[in-house]
């Protein structure tokens, strides 16, 4: 099992990438000398070529954060809003 491939992914969505078959073989024999999925590779693609996004594929929230996540998990301090106007009045903006 190669070492990179990312065992947990807390939310995942599924994409579609367009491209010929010849296309699809050279990325699926790229992926397959790293010993990875094609997913793997391509997500790794993307975290290498965009690491400065703040919010990427490694990205680990600090303490701080992980107490506001899983407070509303619970459904603790979370507001409803029944038009933008309404949030944009509670955040003073």
């Amino acid at each position: 099992m190669n070492e990179n491939k990312k065992t947990h992914r807390a939310r995942e969505a599924r994409l579609t990438i367009d491209c010929s078959a010849d296309q699809k073989k050279k990325i699926k024999m790229l992926a397959a000398e790293k010993e990875m999925t094609i997913t793997d590779f391509m997500l790794q693609l993307v975290e290498e070529k965009y690491s400065w996004c703040p919010i990427g594929l490694s990205h680990i929230p600090n303490e701080e954060s992980v107490k506001s996540i899983e407070a509303s998990e619970r459904g603790e301090g979370l507001k409803n809003f029944n038009s933008m106007n309404e949030l944009y009045k509670d955040l003073g903006i």
